[in-house]
């Protein structure tokens, strides 16, 4: 493990949340840390992904879906680019 918080910056295996950019999240957000360095967690890189906005995955040719929940009706919107589908739940969460 790195001895200095700037051999964190771009090390291969572990990542510190001082770190993590923008658009870059840990997941899963239960993530176990590999351990602590000066009382902060650190986290494996492999849990470490990169998000990309609407533009960035249309730019790669890619489909958003997007998926809005209605409690109040037990409805699920699910929205694609070239239609709308609604589902009815009975078991809704």
């Amino acid at each position: 493990m790195p001895t200095s918080q700037a051999q964190f910056r771009h090390h291969p295996l572990y990542v510190l949340p001082k770190f993590i950019g923008k658009y870059e999240i840990i997941w899963p957000e239960d993530a176990e840390p590999a351990g602590t360095f000066k009382e902060m967690p650190v986290y494996w890189r492999k849990n470490l992904y990169k998000l990309h906005t609407k533009d960035k995955w249309v730019q790669e040719g890619r489909q958003v879906r997007v998926r809005i929940r209605f409690r109040e009706a037990n409805v699920v919107l699910n929205v694609n680019l070239t239609h709308i589908q609604f589902t009815r739940r009975e078991n809704f969460q």
